[in-house]
């Protein structure tokens, strides 16, 4: 595998850990052609949330941000299809910082942009943190 196909695979997990810590059952995609990584289900309500990993943080004036790109690439033998992030497939976007393992929870319908978006540090929260107090 290579370090993206990691990576997305740790977000995942992540993402997975904190939806189950906020009393969500959690459903993985086993084929990987979904318009969704995950389905969760709360008191007998079903949301698709879409899983983007980040680990490199930049700065500017403002602060510490993370560019989030949202839309995807598909390959197959014989060419490369991009996907551009569409939130009347997706309830939540769940973005990962799998360096510090935290997670912020966006509603897909407040995202106006297809291709990448901006998320600062302190929109992000401990998934190690709710563990903890969890336990």
């Amino acid at each position: 595998m290579d370090n993206k196909t990691n990576a997305h695979i740790i977000g995942e997990t992540l993402s997975k850990l904190y939806f189950e810590l906020q009393g969500y059952f959690v459903y993985t995609n086993s084929s990987g052609k979904a318009e969704f990584d995950l389905v969760i289900s709360k008191e007998g309500l079903l949301y698709s949330v879409e899983v983007k990993t980040v680990s490199s943080i930049k700065e500017n004036t403002i602060g510490r941000f993370f560019d989030v790109q949202l839309k995807s690439v598909r390959s197959n033998t014989t060419e490369n299809t991009i996907h551009n992030f569409d939130n009347s497939f997706i309830d939540y976007l769940a973005v990962v910082d799998i360096i510090n393992n935290k997670i912020t929870v966006l509603n897909a319908v407040d995202i106006k942009v297809h291709g990448s978006l901006r998320i600062y540090e302190n929109k992000f929260k401990s998934i190690l943190d709710q563990l903890a107090e969890s336990a």
